[in-house]
């Protein structure tokens, strides 16, 4: 049996496997919402712009919480269509999991994609994860995933790293996350950094093939009315897509969300 296998049966035992000790806490209440993204990316060599409309509707509960999201993009001149569907399942004693199944038609996006990740509570406000990912273009693409993250104050930091593996080749990235929290979880500013040859999830085929890649962006979210939240994001990116030619990458996400309690 590979290694790849092995991996994937651990992280489902490690998911599916309830702790005997249930958690104690005060019912939470249902929360629905439905959200709008708007995502653009501009090349400073090679490509035309890109663009990307999501449209999600979502269930929060005390027990999971299910997304389900339509992604439109125009990318390489060409029209895409993907519906995903992502699952928060508690599993007790400060343990969750992360569920993404994903369907395109072909074109700009994977035709699917499958994730799982699971995430543990650390003493001392910190948390552990590790995951995988399965990404199906022309042929198969696995990332491997995981994270460490600390809460010190109104301050959350985190590092992800990523090891891709793709027709036995292999390439490892990572991220670095920095947070300070305001009024709340819905309330913050952020820092991110980042390196490597695929420096994220990646979401194209366009992006299997870069050699390098350094990113440098800030993030936020923020409460307006009541019920309604913003979400945003700018990224400036350098990549080397080919031996001794490299573009920049201009991106900006914009995102407005309205929920609704019982």
């Amino acid at each position: 049996m590979s290694v790849r296998v092995l991996a994937v049966l651990a992280l489902c035992a490690l998911g599916l496997a309830r702790p005997t000790e249930a958690q104690e806490s005060d019912p939470e209440p249902t929360v629905y919402a439905v959200a709008l993204y708007l995502r653009s990316d501009a090349f400073s060599a090679d490509f035309s712009p890109w663009r990307e409309l999501s449209f999600q509707v979502s269930r929060s509960g005390e027990h999971a919480s299910i997304y389900g999201r339509l992604n439109q993009a125009r990318r390489f001149g060409r029209n895409g269509t993907q519906f995903e569907i992502d699952a928060y399942p508690s599993l007790g004693s400060g343990r969750y999991a992360f569920i993404n199944a994903g369907f395109a038609n072909q074109g700009v996006f994977p035709t699917r994609r499958a994730s799982l990740e699971v995430w543990q509570g650390l003493p001392g406000s910190s948390e552990l994860s590790a995951g995988v990912r399965l990404l199906r273009f022309s042929r198969d693409v696995w990332l491997y995933t995981g994270s460490i993250g600390h809460y010190t104050g109104n301050y959350w930091i985190a590092v992800r790293p990523w090891f891709r593996s793709r027709d036995g080749t292999y390439s490892a990235s990572g991220n670095l996350f920095i947070r300070r929290y305001r009024t709340g979880r819905d309330d913050y500013v952020g820092l991110i950094l980042g390196g490597g040859s695929g420096i994220s999830d990646l979401d194209t085929a366009a992006e299997l093939d870069r050699l390098a890649s350094y990113k440098v962006g800030i993030e936020g979210r923020a409460p307006l009315t009541e019920g309604w939240f913003l979400r945003w994001n700018a990224l400036v990116e350098w990549e080397e897509y080919r031996q001794n030619q490299a573009r920049t990458r201009y991106g900006l996400d914009f995102g407005m969300e309205r929920r609704f309690t019982r």
